[in-house]
């Protein structure tokens, strides 16, 4: 025999197979997805093409094929000095030179250190005042 909840009378009450096993709110999900209404008859839903998830190595990791493969296997690539720019700087920062990422360019080296200047310096004043604030100055009156 299989038993549910009833919410109404607070008590389990006897029910069916599937009732017990698929209970209020976890049905199972419909496999057609429901269709939107519009408000108007003039909006038209956007049909996508489907997507399918490919991985795309980069230039710099890739060794062995010719060029012209592997810009076929990438597919197309943009003709433009910015992301001519941007591709450069990715294979520099994909470079194994054994550095860490902000150790890479100079001043990526200068922010870094300036960031953890300013964290010790912020906790350095936070101490000061939690200590502050823990131990008062008494009135003199």
């Amino acid at each position: 025999m299989y038993y549910k909840f009833n919410s109404m009378i607070n008590r389990i009450m006897p029910s069916t197979q599937s009732q017990a096993y698929a209970p209020q709110g976890l049905r199972s999900v419909a496999k057609e997805p429901s269709r939107i209404i519009f408000e108007s008859s003039k909006i038209q839903p956007v049909h996508e093409p489907e997507v399918t998830m490919t991985r795309a190595s980069s230039t710099g990791a890739a060794k062995g094929p010719s060029a012209t493969a592997l810009n076929e296997a990438l597919g197309v690539v943009p003709n433009n000095a910015r992301y001519q720019k941007i591709m450069q700087m990715q294979n520099f920062f994909l470079k194994e030179d054994g550095r860490l990422v902000w150790q890479k360019f100079g001043h990526d080296r200068a922010l870094f250190y300036t960031t953890v200047a300013l964290c010790f310096v912020g906790s350095a004043l936070l101490g000061a005042q939690l200590l502050k604030m823990a131990f008062p100055r008494t009135n003199q009156d």
